[in-house]
């Protein structure tokens, strides 16, 4: 991991502000999350391309796309009895167990990645990769809203008794006034439009403690003696990332021999 950057925070979901409901920021923070598991557990990714990929080309073959193109639609076909969509289905379902990924938008966005793989020739690196779920931006303000144009009427040079150092008083502190005026501007019409704050993330490790635990078995206090850090402060960290991922914490249990989690 690049220290240098362990501690920078961010705003999830890539932005100051996002619609009420989070859809950006929680998309953001299962993409953080998924790359992490990429990152950390490549096995993960490998065991998705064995038989849940020859699963899908079976599926490809026998239903229309719309069939399968989200996880209820694939559920609603194996209830069905299609025989390719139960494979596929229980792959899925085995996979996400595996690794305590199965949550319905884990198993979804394992799901989409093989629908994108299967569009992929064999060799592609990009079949080593989540496909990542794509979201739309809301833009509630015009480019000329959003414009920022500083005006000044400036320096008189032979006039009003006003030094070089007077006039950038002036400029500076008219400046600072039209700008905090535009900033007001935009929030009311964040507001207007009923867009919401995104969540600060301060330490995106924390994500990668969320794979060591949920999907390699590390316990709470292996995480902590690893990253240097009380138990409690690891309990939070995965509470808050679960509850921003959408994922529900396994039960706890110990985990196998630490690795660094920092690293």
């Amino acid at each position: 991991m690049d220290k240098s950057t362990a501690h920078k925070p961010v705003r999830l979901g890539w932005g100051e502000y996002e619609p009420v409901g989070g859809t950006a920021s929680t998309a953001d923070a299962r993409a953080r999350f998924l790359e992490a598991v990429r990152r950390i557990v490549p096995q993960v990714l490998a065991d998705l391309g064995r038989q849940p990929l020859a699963s899908f080309h079976a599926l490809a073959t026998e239903l229309e796309s719309s069939d399968y193109r989200t996880w209820q639609a694939l559920v609603l076909s194996a209830e069905d009895e299609v025989p390719a969509a139960l494979s596929l289905r229980d792959e899925l379902l085995a996979w996400g167990h595996r690794y305590r990924l199965d949550a319905d938008w884990c198993v979804d966005r394992a799901l989409q990645t093989l629908r994108a793989w299967h569009r992929l020739p064999v060799e592609s690196p990009l079949r080593s990769e989540w496909d990542h779920e794509a979201v739309g931006y809301f833009l509630p303000a015009s480019a000329g809203q959003r414009q920022f144009i500083f005006e000044h009427p400036g320096w008189q040079l032979t006039a009003d008794g006003m030094t070089q150092s007077d006039a950038e008083r002036t400029i500076r502190a008219s400046f600072e006034i039209q700008l905090s005026e535009y900033f007001e501007s935009m929030r009311a019409l964040a507001h207007a439009a009923d867009l919401e704050r995104t969540p600060e993330k301060r330490r995106l490790v924390h994500f990668d403690w969320l794979v060591y635990y949920q999907v390699e078995l590390w316990s709470q206090q292996e995480i902590a003696a690893e990253a240097g850090v009380d138990r409690t402060t690891v309990r939070d960290a995965l509470q808050t990332a679960a509850r921003e991922t959408g994922l529900t914490l396994r039960n706890p249990s110990r985990g196998g021999r630490p690795r660094n989690p920092n690293k």
